[in-house]
């Protein structure tokens, strides 16, 4: 038990003002992570010392939490009596501490982080760019892990964006990450989970925010979050870390920093992986964005900008794009087929007239918001034939431009095993196509498909695929 003494060295503590669970509660929450749900009544001996333990942890989510995943389905007498004299040994100074306040330390977490994989911890070490209580999507950071290299599949059979699911879940069970109560699509990191982020993260991460900025030539990972930062200090912190990887920009009120300075600035940054402008006042970027060689992820969502330049299809090595709710975004650069890197296309709430030619050279591409067919000078519907391996959900519109149900059927939606959602649209229009139930016949979807929807669709029948048996428990609108 040498190696568990060390893991659970209490000599950092911080006190926090929480609420405690009463001890019903708390033991309930205990059982749920440490017995994996089986009844605690079938190891006697352990019900026991787990209860005492439960008692030291003084009704704290987060010690009862990371105590219970860490001894979850170890049956070992001399394991679970090891951590309860350790409670006892470095809590009990700090009784008269756990009336009203609760003391939480540093040492559950540790417990926690010590038993990560190293490929996870370098993840959760990459969280210390969000503050604590910022809200953040699971899908996004999984996309910022893959952008700065840290998924890997030693077997090399999984999707790097699966091995980033599981780093998540992971996580979010040892309580790294917990579900925001404002948004419950959207996770937070508890303050004291903020904190030791930081500490395991060293100084290659940096939030400037009312702290103060604390930007080294080490800074690798850099967001942005207090607007009460002037552009020069901006400009200072950039030429400071010449070697930065990510830039995030976090606080959607920075508005007073001119977007033409700011751009320039970052244009220093040779090395950069990750760029997010989020919300940022800009209308365009620079041809000069292809100098971003490395770059493998661009977040532009909630921005003005009206096109790309086309020089943004020189970025090889980008992996995600993100433009959703870019309002005033009408057409995509005429040689996107170039990013053939390119696995995440994410343009929902964007109003794309057709999608450009060849998008079906974007053989990796996974996440695709829509595909509008072209009627003449972009994208048949036959391009989605090459898109093999697209996730989740998809929206074809514009159906009413399908020439054939020939063309239809080269979609080869059938072969897209990994599709939950697939949404069909026409134009509202009182011509109908005397094709449309020929081309809906052809557009058979794989039956892994969980949902189905058809908009504007105008035939007087449905297609016969649609009554077979394998097809009944899918949802349609």
């Amino acid at each position: 038990m040498k190696s568990l003494h060390h893991q659970l060295n209490l000599s950092v503590f911080i006190n926090y003002h929480i609420k405690p669970l009463s001890d019903e509660d708390s033991w309930s929450f205990f059982v749920n992570f440490a017995f994996g749900g089986q009844n605690p009544s079938s190891y006697p001996e352990l019900e026991d010392i787990g209860r005492q333990i439960m008692e030291k942890c003084r009704g704290s989510p987060l010690a009862l939490r990371t105590v219970g995943c860490f001894l979850r389905l170890k049956l070992q007498v001399e394991e679970w009596d090891a951590v309860l004299d350790h409670l006892k040994q470095n809590l009990e100074d700090f009784k008269t501490a756990m009336n009203n306040t609760l003391t939480l330390s540093y040492s559950t977490l540790k417990l926690s982080y010590d038993h990560l994989s190293a490929q996870i911890k370098r993840c959760f070490a990459y969280c210390s760019i969000f503050p604590s209580s910022y809200e953040f999507e699971k899908n996004k950071l999984v996309l910022l892990w893959m952008a700065k290299g840290l998924l890997h599949d030693p077997r090399g059979n999984s999707r790097m964006e699966d091995v980033g699911d599981e780093y998540f879940q992971e996580s979010l069970s040892r309580s790294f990450f917990q579900i925001s109560s404002g948004n419950k699509s959207c996770f937070v990191m508890h303050d004291l989970v903020s904190h030791f982020a930081v500490e395991v993260s060293g100084r290659y991460c940096c939030r400037l925010e009312d702290l103060g900025p604390s930007v080294s030539e080490r800074t690798r990972y850099l967001s942005l979050l207090s607007i009460k930062y002037s552009f020069l200090v901006i400009l200072r912190a950039i030429n400071t870390a010449k070697l930065l990887r990510t830039f995030l920009l976090l606080d959607h009120g920075s508005y007073h920093l001119d977007s033409n300075k700011m751009l320039s600035s970052l244009s220093k940054l040779q090395f950069l992986r990750v760029l997010s402008l989020s919300h940022y006042p800009i209308t365009e970027l620079p041809d000069s964005i292809s100098n971003f060689k490395y770059l493998r992820y661009i977040d532009l969502s909630y921005t003005a900008i009206q096109m790309l330049p086309e020089s943004v299809c020189d970025l090889y090595s980008l992996q995600t794009l993100i433009l959703s709710f870019c309002h005033s975004l009408t057409e995509l650069p005429e040689n996107i087929w170039k990013l053939l890197n390119l696995r995440h296309l994410i343009i929902s709430g964007t109003d794309l007239n057709e999608m450009p030619k060849k998008m079906s050279n974007l053989k990796y591409l996974q996440t695709l918001s829509y595909f509008v067919v072209a009627q003449k000078s972009g994208s048949t519907v036959e391009e989605l034939g090459g898109l093999q391996y697209l996730h989740g959900t998809l929206s074809i519109l514009k159906l009413q431009n399908v020439v054939s149900a020939e063309d239809a059927a080269r979609a080869l939606l059938g072969e897209k095993t990994d599709l939950d959602e697939l949404v069909l649209e026409w134009v509202d229009d009182s011509i109908v196509p005397k094709n449309v139930r020929d081309v809906l016949e052809q557009l058979e979807p794989h039956t892994n498909l969980k949902k189905l929807s058809t908009k504007f669709y105008c035939g007087t029948r449905f297609p016969h695929w649609l009554g077979k048996s394998s097809f009944s428990n899918i949802g349609t609108s």
